[in-house]
């Protein structure tokens, strides 16, 4: 082999061993940052988990409220107030709307 082969394989080996070395130290750097990442992400996903049953919980409340307000509102003494305050009477006597036997 001739000084000038030598060189050549020397200089081709010491850049193989740089671009390993390189490429490892990329790897280890990218290893070490992703359970950072991963922490992040679960720390964001509970964060929206935690709105959304929020919500949730506000909805059903509303839901319990509009339910309470239907109820209350088609309760029959409700509607037997409602019945005196317009003049329906429910507990009355029905009263004639029309005369029977025909025009006056």
């Amino acid at each position: 082999m001739s000084k000038t082969d030598k060189i050549k394989a020397i200089g081709a080996s010491n850049r193989s061993v740089t671009l390993i070395v390189a490429g490892a130290v990329v790897v280890l750097a990218l290893l070490c940052m992703l359970p950072l990442y991963m922490q992040n992400r679960i720390n964001s996903l509970y964060e929206t988990a935690h709105g959304l049953q929020v919500e949730i919980a506000f909805l059903k409340h509303d839901a319990l409220a509009l339910e309470l307000k239907i109820n209350q509102l088609s309760s029959l003494e409700k509607l037997s107030k409602f019945a005196d305050s317009v003049g329906l009477g429910l507990n009355g006597l029905p009263q004639k709307v029309m005369p029977l036997g025909g025009v006056q």
